[in-house]
């Protein structure tokens, strides 16, 4: 059962790690795929997202009626990296150089784990710390049953003891041996550090505590974190969101409609991590495309789409030239359709690892 429950998880990981190499946040993604060659810093990148599907809440603790693979993988991951990311040149495999992260070190019969942390930096300036790792946990330990992955029995039930030797390490113990691959995988990979030095308070305007460390301030705390992440409205302006890991964050002050879903994202300029954003916006266009008139236009621009498998090329080829194509839906995914009787259509896919752009 527990499997059942992430696989939700696990597809959209993937999913994820081709939006970003569709947004190239370097040379080239996870999944492989380059920006062209005409675009660069100045550049725009708008990606349809699917049909009926917007961002709706921002907290990476996600109730499940607030969850979907636009709310965590096309949105939250872009700004809140979780412990491990996975998808490595189109392989569903952990990918250590982009995770927060190193490979864990397993011990008494794989029943106990050992995280070390790589170095990153909130974009406050603030280290990326075990106690970031701590704050998660407290609030997911004392809030389970509000989370949309749990199974009574799976994570975090199965552990019986969490310790934090330093700042830069967490030290899990299991309840029983575990295979090392399924843990990583499957309960590992749910763990998001968060803000502890920005968020850990009971109400806004509430100074900053420790109130995670016990259940009562924990539930206190994420009814907080919780009630701002249900106003979509101060999604673009809250400072709470403005404290980031990845490389990207929400536009302050016009960088999200909460009536339409319309979101615009940019670069985190104090990002620490590797591969770096080379555009100036990343702009999440609800499907049917929706632009508010006040969002200015950046001088170049590529737009992206979704395509479901039954439209990819055969042999992996793609079109040659984007001239004349316009967006519309086929078969309940965002995709780019052609207006000319030759050829009929035109997904922006060109293979089943790496989603490409066409220009317009």
């Amino acid at each position: 059962m527990a499997d059942a429950r992430l696989n939700h998880r696990r597809h959209p990981l993937l999913a994820a790690g081709l939006a970003l190499a569709t947004l190239r946040l370097g040379a080239a993604g996870p999944g492989g795929a380059a920006v062209p060659d005409h675009l660069g810093r100045a550049a725009t990148v708008r990606f349809a997202l699917p049909p009926s599907t917007t961002p709706n809440y921002i907290f990476p603790l996600v109730p499940g009626a607030d969850s979907s693979n636009v709310n965590i993988d096309e949105f939250q991951y872009l700004m809140y990296r979780p412990l491990y990311w996975f998808g490595n040149g189109g392989r569903p495999v952990v990918n250590y150089s982009l995770s927060l992260a190193r490979r864990p070190i397993f011990s008494d019969h794989d029943r106990t784990v050992t995280i070390d942390l790589r170095s990153y930096r909130w974009s406050d300036g603030t280290p990326v710390t075990s106690r970031d790792v701590r704050f998660w946990m407290d609030l997911l330990i004392a809030n389970r049953a509000s989370w949309f992955a749990y199974v009574p029995g799976a994570f975090p039930d199965n552990v019986t003891r969490i310790s934090y030797p330093s700042a830069t390490q967490v030290v899990m113990t299991f309840n029983r041996s575990y295979n090392p691959d399924w843990l990583l995988y499957n309960e590992l990979s749910q763990i998001t550090p968060l803000p502890q030095q920005s968020w850990d308070r009971e109400h806004r305007g509430g100074p900053v505590g420790n109130y995670d460390r016990t259940r009562r301030g924990a539930v206190a705390v994420f009814d907080y974190l919780n009630g701002q992440a249900t106003t979509l409205a101060t999604y673009d302006s809250n400072p709470l969101w403005q404290v980031v890991d990845g490389p990207w964050r929400v536009l302050p002050g016009s960088g999200f409609d909460p009536t339409t879903g319309y979101t615009v994202l940019v670069p985190n300029r104090r990002y620490s991590g590797p591969v770096h954003p080379t555009l100036a916006r990343f702009v999440e266009v609800p499907s049917p495309p929706t632009r508010p008139s006040s969002t200015p236009s950046a001088p170049a621009t590529s737009s992206t789409a979704t395509c479901p498998p039954r439209t990819w090329p055969s042999g992996g080829t793609w079109p040659a030239a984007a001239t004349g194509w316009s967006p519309g839906t086929t078969g309940g995914s965002a995709s780019f359709a052609s207006t000319s009787p030759t050829p009929r259509w035109a997904p922006c896919c060109a293979s089943s690892t790496s989603a490409r752009r066409c220009s317009t």
